[in-house]
């Protein structure tokens, strides 16, 4: 924990510093990534942005560790840009379970009849 405990890291444990390190760059090329994005372009020819990594200290460690929520929040805004214009990806490196949270995508929030009601 002595490492852990000199890091620098909000608690939601969003963290920009690392982005470009090798170790990101190595979970973006890794070929069932970049496949499922090409998947949803229909083509192989990507632009990759990596805005922030999202870093959690070992909280069964300590509990003053346990990560928060950002809660719900929109990654784009549905008016200025209302088409698909970008697909954000998460690539949890352990075990995900109820335990430690993930990603919750609200059913047909993508839809028209959803921005209606913002």
């Amino acid at each position: 924990s002595e490492t852990w405990k000199n890091w620098r890291l909000s608690r939601t444990g969003l963290d920009t510093a690392v982005v470009q390190d090798p170790g990101a760059w190595y979970v973006r090329a890794c070929p069932g990534v970049k496949r499922a994005f090409e998947e949803v372009w229909e083509t192989p020819e990507l632009i990759v942005s990596m805005d922030a990594v999202i870093l959690w200290r070992p909280w069964w460690i300590k509990s003053s560790w346990m990560p928060i929520t950002e809660g719900l929040h929109l990654d784009q805004n549905p008016f200025h840009k209302p088409s698909l214009e970008t697909v954000q990806g998460m690539v949890p490196l352990l075990p995900v379970s109820m335990a430690s949270g993930g990603l919750k995508v609200i059913p047909r929030s993508h839809t028209e009849a959803a921005k209606d009601e913002l």
